[in-house]
């Protein structure tokens, strides 16, 4: 009897069940050896931690962290300290709402864990695996208590996995009480607060004691950036963070909802008075201290006797600071941004306009959205060349807009890639953008490092500069550093904060208390775009200040710049480069609502504020240095050719529309297009033009032309008189067209004669290769005048035509009265 098989699932193959009945042993097989790998790295890294003896960090004395600029001796720059401002307080001094809105804010599973995030010590793991820094992220308290008071640079080749280890250690001895209360004590605030004690003071003027629910979610709410949610400086990012805190500790049922909306009323009522580190270099020293801190912990930087060794240059900055002052003078003047980068070593020697109280935060982001506006245009243009347009192909009618900050003049005009370039023109750059399409070029820009596209902006917004986010200012310098750089992004060896990975080389070597080297930062090259291309680019940005719209920021050697306008005059830029110097210009107001204005209430664009603080401090700072050339040692890897528009390749005699393309001299077409042969077309009208323009027009819709002379034509020399077959005939191309061209030999102009003497009047018609016609008649005027003549003077007749002149013979005589 035969067995149904209808219900049943046929067999795997051999080789498939073989498969099957191996993948547990690989899974488990993996598993141990990852394990294995995390196992003995925690036992290697344990064997060099330190004690936990808290007793004996709490009695060290606090020693200043130091900040040096790049000079040779070093100058320093500023110090930083913050034990000083610490005050201890017991478990039962700090109130129940300041502990639980740490714990709802900073690690809402603290009661549950071991010292360990799981997730964030595998993650840790796989980072070391892969031989790449580990991030810092998600952190324990108690491994932040250990970042904070046990673990210093370098004791720990990983720090991430040095505090999981100390931390787990940790909590076998110590009561979760005693490692929040000890957090809390060294925690570091922002404001040179360290510790519960003095923060409540610094923001509040307040014991820890006497701080009240939504006091408590704010300083809690500081501990994950204090600079960035500073109630100070940031109060609108404060409040958000405040209240951000406010709805944890009410889902993790630490207050009530009554509580909840009683808080979330309240207003920040923070301590009036200047920020503590409100001095000349204070962009310089937020930038510095919040990646030390970053890295290395607020307890090692605030105490630990750091000496840091940072790019700035001294005299570069003064340069700075003084053309920006002597620029922006006057009252009323908007606000100043520059970054000036070393492209040598990818690092900072300038900085101004960045820091909490200014347009720009240390991070580089602003407190409001900045839009690059035409200073995108250089990312525009490397994915346009490399999509293989050329400087020199033709865009087409670019017309005149009065909505957009172009330099053109008159009326249509047909310009290159070069012109608009040089010109700045944002109606060109729109069409061009829409000709390639969003994606390729947001593409572009992240591969320069620039990350402010989303990728969700049209064409048109792209063209314009108008991203669907604020640009970030370090960002911007990064990726004009790699296009500057042949296509080479410029970045860190060692990223101090790894939330901010644009951030361009600011310290460079960092000692401890004993003068043991910690770090060294040295710049790493990775590629960003096909390095011709970019010096292709640099090629045609030269051309803005030597024929362009900046032409008065031409500053006698090589530089390429791109200024940058917005439609609605809300930011300015002015970015440009030598071979050895990047320079970053902005210039705007904090509220961008408002626009900038010149005295005569015009739109300022980059030309104007920004360009002129560019290029004082560029001839400031080369007066001393001799010129440079850019490279072009990949530029002549690259040819422009014509082709045919529709194949690519190279035109052959019926191809009707080329232009012209990039290529890489390995990548040149070498066939002839096959698509095109003769077809039947209309003749083009070509009567009355000059012969050469006829012959340019007809042979441009691949005609031959034959030409016939017409000696007894009255139209002046050189002019189409005929054309045989007529305009609108159908011909099939590489046939002839006759055109019959005046000789202009026949053609003869008819002199002014009335007035003259007959026997004058013969001579000139004679001259002009005329005949008269003469006949007499009775006038009053003088015997032998010309009283009129037929055809007028200037008619254009034959040769050898009769002019008819009418010739005075006396007056009539008066018959004798009788």
């Amino acid at each position: 009897m035969m067995r149904d098989m209808s219900t049943h699932s046929p067999r795997p193959p051999r080789r498939a069940r073989r498969v099957l009945r191996a993948l547990p042993f690989v899974v488990i097989g993996g598993a141990v050896a990852f394990l294995s790998f995390v196992g003995g790295a925690y036992l290697g890294i344990t064997r060099s931690l330190p004690d936990l003896d808290f007793d004996a960090y709490a009695a060290k004395t606090p020693q200043t962290t130091k900040i040096f600029d790049n000079s040779d001796p070093p100058v320093l720059l500023a110090e930083l300290r913050g034990l000083e401002n610490r005050k201890t307080l017991a478990g039962d001094q700090i109130p129940q709402i300041v502990r639980d809105a740490v714990v709802a804010a900073e690690d809402e599973s603290f009661y549950a864990h071991r010292g360990i995030s799981v997730f964030s010590l595998l993650h840790a793991a796989w980072d070391a695996l892969r031989g790449v820094s580990s991030r810092q992220e998600s952190s324990t308290i108690t491994q932040q208590l250990v970042k904070n008071a046990f673990v210093t640079p370098a004791e720990a080749a990983d720090p991430e996995l040095a505090q999981a280890a100390l931390a787990y250690r940790l909590e076998g001895k110590w009561s979760k009480d005693k490692i929040l209360n000890e957090f809390l004590n060294v925690a570091y605030f922002g404001e040179g607060a360290y510790g519960i004690q003095a923060a409540a003071a610094v923001y509040f003027d307040v014991a820890a004691s006497e701080l009240d629910l939504a006091q408590a979610a704010l300083l809690a709410g500081l501990l994950e950036s204090p600079a960035t949610y500073s109630p100070m400086r940031e109060p609108k990012a404060a409040l958000a963070r405040r209240d951000a805190v406010l709805n944890k500790m009410y889902q993790q049922h630490y207050i009530t909802s009554a509580q909840l909306q009683e808080a979330l009323a309240a207003p920040l009522r923070v301590r009036e008075g200047d920020p503590a580190d409100a001095d000349p270099l204070s962009p310089w020293v937020d930038l510095v201290r919040e990646q030390l801190v970053a890295r290395y912990g607020a307890s090692a930087v605030l105490n630990g006797g750091l000496r840091v060794h940072t790019s700035l240059d001294s005299t570069c900055q003064a340069v700075a600071e003084d053309a920006v002052s002597r620029t922006l003078q006057n009252a009323g003047s908007p606000d100043a941004a520059l970054v000036s980068l070393d492209l040598r070593t990818g690092s900072i020697v300038a900085l101004l306009g960045v820091s909490h109280s200014g347009p720009w935060r240390p991070d580089g982001t602003s407190p409001v959205e900045r839009h690059l506006g035409t200073a995108f245009h250089p990312f525009v243009l490397l994915t346009a060349l490399a999509h293989g347009l050329s400087p020199e192909t033709a865009l087409g009618q670019v017309p005149d807009s009065d909505q957009t900050t172009d330099f053109l003049s008159g009326a249509d005009s047909v310009l290159s890639i070069a012109d608009v370039t040089a010109q700045v023109s944002s109606t060109a750059y729109v069409q061009l953008a829409e000709r390639l399409g969003p994606q390729a070029i947001t593409q572009t820009a992240h591969n320069l490092g620039l990350l402010a596209p989303s990728g969700k902006e049209s064409a048109a917004a792209l063209g314009s500069g108008i991203l669907d986010k604020g640009v970030n200012l370090f960002e911007v310098t990064q990726a004009y550093a790699a296009l500057a750089s042949s296509g080479e992004r410029l970045t860190a060896s060692v990223l101090f904060d790894t939330s901010q990975p644009g951030l361009p080389i600011s310290i460079l070597r960092v000692y401890d208390s004993a003068g043991a080297l910690i770090d060294q930062n040295d710049v790493t090259r990775a590629p960003g775009v096909e390095p011709g291309l970019a010096e292709i680019a640099t090629g045609l940005l030269t051309q803005v200040v030597t024929r362009g719209a900046a032409k008065a920021a031409d500053i006698g050697r090589s530089a390429a710049a791109q200024p940058g306008s917005t439609p609605d005059d809300g930011d300015a830029w002015f970015i440009g480069y030598t071979p050895e110097l990047l320079t970053v210009v902005w210039v705007g107001y904090p509220d961008r609502s408002r626009p900038l204005r010149d005295l005569y209430g015009e739109g300022v664009t980059g030309t104007d504020l920004a360009a002129q603080i560019w290029t004082a401090y560029m001839n400031g700072v080369l007066a001393d240095r001799p010129p440079t050339t850019f490279s072009d040692t990949h530029l002549r890897r690259f040819v422009t050719m014509e082709v045919c528009r529709e194949s690519g390749l190279l035109p052959a005699e019926y191809c009707s529309s080329t232009t012209k393309m990039l290529f890489r001299t390995d990548k040149i077409p070498v066939e002839l297009c096959p698509l095109h042969s003769p077809k039947e077309v209309a003749v083009p009208q070509v009567t009355g033009l000059p012969a050469p323009r006829a012959v340019e027009i007809l042979t441009g819709a691949r005609f031959r032309v034959s030409e016939v002379m017409d000696r007894l034509s009255l139209r002046p020399a050189g002019t189409v008189v005929e054309q045989r077959p007529a305009a609108g005939s159908l011909l099939l191309q590489g046939r002839s067209v006759i055109i019959v061209v005046s000789t202009g030999e026949n053609r003869a102009t008819v002199p002014k004669l009335t007035g003259l003497l007959l026997e004058d009047a013969l001579r000139k018609l004679a001259a002009a290769g005329l005949e008269a016609d003469v006949t007499y008649l009775s006038d009053p005027a003088a015997v032998g005048t010309v009283l009129s003549q037929d055809p007028a003077s200037g008619k254009v007749v034959a040769r050898k035509s009769k002019v008819r002149l009418t010739v005075s013979s006396g007056p009539a005589e008066t018959p004798p009265s009788t």
